[in-house]
């Protein structure tokens, strides 16, 4: 598994509307792709927001990398939208999860994909 952590800051100029409008888009696009897992958002107590994204392989992700809609909405997105971001994508070497009724056992994709997208609230739509 892959997973995807990413950050970004709005810029104070941007167009917020235009910028969920297009993150609604990419999880459209990428909800659909083969090897596509997860995508969940999340906001620390500083402000700060993170995405997490999964995928199943390396393969899945570069051809999510590789989406011709995908890349012109980066560029779009440094040009208008982001002041930065950054990204880190990690290759799973472990993964196991706890139940009490069950003890530890392997995480299954469906661990992830319950509730795969937990959509921003308004005011947090740039962890999108």
């Amino acid at each position: 598994m892959i997973v995807v952590l990413f950050s970004i800051a709005m810029r104070d100029d941007a167009d917020a509307e235009a910028e969920a409008e297009a993150s609604d888009r990419m999880w459209s696009l990428v909800s659909t792709m083969p090897g596509f897992i997860s995508y969940k958002a999340y906001s620390a107590a500083d402000g700060e927001t993170i995405a997490v994204v999964r995928f199943e392989s390396r393969e899945a992700l570069d051809e999510w990398k590789r989406h011709p809609e995908h890349r012109e909405t980066q560029e779009r997105a440094r040009q208008e939208w982001y002041d930065e971001y950054w990204v880190q994508a990690a290759e799973t070497f472990r993964e196991y999860r706890f139940t009490r009724s069950g003890g530890y056992e392997r995480i299954l994709r469906e661990v992830f994909t319950n509730g795969a997208r937990v959509p921003a609230a308004p005011a947090d739509r740039s962890a999108s």
